[in-house]
């Protein structure tokens, strides 16, 4: 019984680490692809309309490159 009690905790213990540690990594890095878009954003939010716009733009101008096999942006 108490071997279950220290399992569930060090388990959750774990999993918490592992989430922390990716969230805090994920949030502060910006992928390459993404650098130019955010450059142009406004300081206010955009509509919808401006947001598509400007990623239209990027992927126009070369600055986002679709996969070639899947046409994914990642």
């Amino acid at each position: 019984m108490i071997e279950l009690v220290i399992g569930v905790i060090l388990g959750g213990f774990v999993s918490w680490l592992v989430t922390h540690i990716y969230h805090k990594k994920s949030s502060t890095e910006i992928p390459d692809w993404a650098k130019p878009i955010i450059d142009k954003l406004p300081q206010s939010q955009p509509t919808e309309s401006e947001l598509l716009e400007l990623f239209q733009e990027a992927l126009n101008s070369g600055d986002i490159v679709p996969d070639p096999i899947l046409g994914h942006v990642a």
